[in-house]
């Protein structure tokens, strides 16, 4: 298997309020953001309520779409957004660039179960 070094990346089109577009780019996140971002999710989770299947859930979702997305989406001009800027922009939106973040960084809900029951699984 090859890897390369270079770090993926999409653009994501937001149409502003009077028609004009701007375009962001989600990029992939280091091996360290990506852990950091992993560690912030597992903390979350509750080890004393599970799911139907006996896996830990889910307890504290605020800010872990946030987190990612200032983690690894950038303005035209290079700089990462903040959360206020996501704060202001309609949930449908901040949920499609969340899932375009998730994917690009191999961090979809599957990714994560597998790495949690591995988790689970070595204590």
């Amino acid at each position: 298997m090859k890897f390369t070094r270079t770090f993926d990346s999409e653009d994501a089109i937001i149409v502003n309020d009077d028609g004009t577009e701007t375009v962001f780019t989600i990029r992939e996140v280091s091996g360290k953001q990506r852990e950091d971002y992993r560690n912030f999710m597992y903390a979350r989770l509750d080890r004393t309520a599970t799911d139907s299947e006996g896996n830990p859930t889910l307890t504290k979702v605020a800010g872990m779409e946030a987190k990612l997305l200032c983690m690894c989406m950038h303005d035209p001009k290079g700089a990462t957004v903040t959360q206020a800027f996501l704060d202001d922009l309609p949930g449908r939106v901040v949920a499609g660039l969340f899932q375009m973040a998730q994917k690009l960084n191999n961090l979809t809900p599957t990714d994560d179960q597998d790495a949690q029951d591995e988790e689970i699984k070595n204590g």
